[in-house]
């Protein structure tokens, strides 16, 4: 991570009284409330929007960034000082916005367009996308840094996850051929997703926020019963889904919080935490193992409520699409047609956003059938960006590594409950990747980008400091930009 501090209170006017400094702060606070306000926007416009895959939201949700970096800017202003925190799992991002756009680079020879990308356009409108992205990831790890935003983000990601799945199901119940009962479509989707794996994908992100904060006892009794009803929602819309890759992250979540919750009971039951803490870590795994068990009840009456029948067909499908070696259009075809892709170009790739053009020189159907993404998000990047996108994809998942490991660690009781959930919707993503393309998904891959970023704030939020007073005290009349990380 990296810490950026400009401290501008040295360039004060002498004789000026401190009072004369009340009003600008009391603007700041407004700021910094509109801004997180706008994040919030960001992320719940950006699903609603049918996943942002359309033109006019990616351009609305880029106008938004806008917009936000421009208050970010002026609180930063009013507030005579510069904070910037770099989490270390968004620069290998950084990284491959940077190599898009240098794949995007054309330069015209004897009336010829040479470039690296095979579709230029393509790579561009990708790396803008993918940049504007970024930045409100950015933004929201420099606004969401102290414990009691972390809270409220992850409540409300708890109860926004709720909403999402009973308007889901709703809609699905009334289905009519139209999302929103208003704009006809073809597509079979689910809530406001055209894809169901998108819609599983986005919501097996928010699932871990309730299931965790009860799992580690984050929560007040009270509020149990309300935390366990979102998650209940949330599953039953995952199997209404029918979601394959789904239905499986989940339940790796599932095994996740339960092992880290029970290695964690043994933890506060060694010799360092005998007797009373010892006796909350066994309750604590019991706790966690009784929340899984209810679930896999709420799961099995799901499925009775919707019918096993459904289930059992995309399961003997999925056996079918194994076995059957003519259907061009499975995932095993896709890959296998990928990854000759990849070995025709396996240093510099064919281009950031260029897969859906390339693809059919490497296929082996009739062209028949557009294939716009590989259905593995690593074979994606390796096929668009080649080795170097292997090796920032490397990066992001070992600086990952290190941030969850970092706030799994941590002793704050509402800090822990946040680290799990952050993990667990990190996991079960990266699961559903092997299967699907989620993080292609404008809205799917801001959700991760956020909840990357909380879970690389939760150990200076526990520990009661500040991000910068993590890394090292800065003299606070020196108007010199210091540079520190660890």
């Amino acid at each position: 991570m990296r810490s950026v501090q400009f401290n501008a209170t040295a360039f004060r006017r002498p004789n000026v009284a401190e009072h004369s400094f009340n009003l600008p702060r009391h603007r700041t606070s407004r700021l910094g409330s509109v801004t997180v306000l706008g994040l919030i926007a960001a992320i719940v416009f950006s699903a609603l929007a049918f996943g942002s895959v359309e033109v006019w939201a990616m351009t609305v949700l880029e106008s938004l960034t806008v917009g936000l970096i421009g208050l970010w800017i002026t609180k930063s202003i009013l507030d005579r000082r510069i904070h910037v925190v770099i989490p270390g799992a968004l620069l290998p991002v950084a990284g491959l916005v940077c190599w898009g756009l240098i794949q995007g680079i054309a330069i015209s020879s004897s009336g010829a367009r040479k470039s690296m990308s095979m579709d230029v356009e393509a790579s561009r409108v990708a790396a803008i996308s993918m940049f504007f992205l970024l930045v409100l990831a950015l933004t929201a790890g420099n606004c969401f840094i102290g414990k009691q935003r972390l809270q409220h983000l992850a409540t409300f990601f708890a109860f926004y996850g709720l909403a999402l799945a009973v308007f889901a199901l709703i809609q699905s119940f009334t289905w009519d051929g139209a999302f929103y009962w208003l704009r006809p479509t073809r597509a079979t989707g689910f809530g406001p997703f055209a894809n169901r794996d998108h819609f599983a994908g986005y919501l097996e992100m928010l699932i871990p926020f309730p299931a965790a904060l009860m799992a580690t006892g984050s929560i007040p009794r009270e509020r149990r019963l309300a935390y366990g009803f979102a998650a209940a929602m949330m599953i039953i819309a995952i199997i209404a889904s029918l979601s394959r890759g789904g239905m499986l992250s989940v339940a790796a979540e599932g095994v996740f919080i339960t092992v880290w919750s029970r290695s964690r009971s043994r933890l506060t039951s060694s010799a360092r935490f005998r007797g009373v803490k010892g006796a909350y870590g066994f309750r604590r795994a019991l706790r966690a193992g009784l929340i899984v068990l209810t679930f896999c009840a709420v799961s099995a009456l799901g499925i009775a409520w919707i019918g096993a029948d459904p289930i059992l067909n995309k399961a003997a499908q999925t056996l079918t699409d194994i076995q059957d070696s003519q259907n061009h259009i499975s995932r095993q075809w896709i890959w296998s047609d990928t990854w000759a892709m990849i070995k025709a170009h396996p240093i510099v790739g064919v281009g950031l956003g260029a897969y859906e053009t390339v693809y059919p020189m490497y296929s082996h159907s009739n062209g028949r059938m557009i294939v716009a993404q590989s259905h593995n998000d690593y074979l994606q990047i390796m096929a668009d960006c080649g080795i170097v996108g292997a090796v920032f994809l490397i990066l992001f998942l070992a600086a990952l590594y290190g941030a969850m490991r970092r706030a799994l660690r941590v002793e704050d009781r509402q800090m822990s409950g946040i680290a799990l959930a952050c993990s667990a919707a990190v996991i079960g993503l990266l699961i559903h990747s092997l299967f699907d393309f989620n993080l292609q998904i404008p809205s799917n891959a801001l959700l991760f980008l956020f909840v990357t970023m909380m879970l690389s704030n939760v150990p200076a939020a526990a520990s009661g400091r500040s991000r910068f007073q993590v890394y090292r005290q800065v003299d606070q009349e020196s108007p010199i930009p210091v540079l520190a990380g660890v």
